[in-house]
């Protein structure tokens, strides 16, 4: 997983379809779909997340969801590489209960892929 922080990070967030967050004093592990995709990525106005302070935002609040991983140091290994559907499949194995996301981001929470 990637740790950077700073405007980096931003860019890769702002205008992305979905990010892969973990917050490592929870354990869990979450997905913030859009509300509106870009599926071609160009970057078009009103498409994609967006980012105010520390708050992520136009994120389908129904889609996005955060599940808790019992055995964090063994399954944190799923979310690696570079492929949407690696994420996804990861996903779904984890088999606690989904959560909704609230769209605040801590120090605790590490931005796993943006794509």
């Amino acid at each position: 997983p990637s740790y950077r922080v700073g405007l980096e990070v931003i860019e890769e967030v702002v205008n992305a379809n979905e990010i892969w967050v973990y917050n490592t004093k929870t354990r869990k592990v979450g997905v913030y779909h859009a509300m509106s995709k870009d599926p071609r990525g160009l970057g078009r106005p009103g498409s994609g997340l967006m980012v105010k302070g520390t708050t992520i935002q136009d994120f389908n609040e129904d889609l996005s969801i955060q599940k808790t991983l019992r055995k964090p140091k063994e399954q944190i290994n799923n979310w690696t590489g570079n492929a949407k559907t690696k994420f996804a499949k990861a996903f779904e194995e984890v088999k606690t209960t989904p959560i909704k996301l609230n769209g605040r981001m801590n120090d605790n929470t590490i931005i796993l892929k943006a794509f």
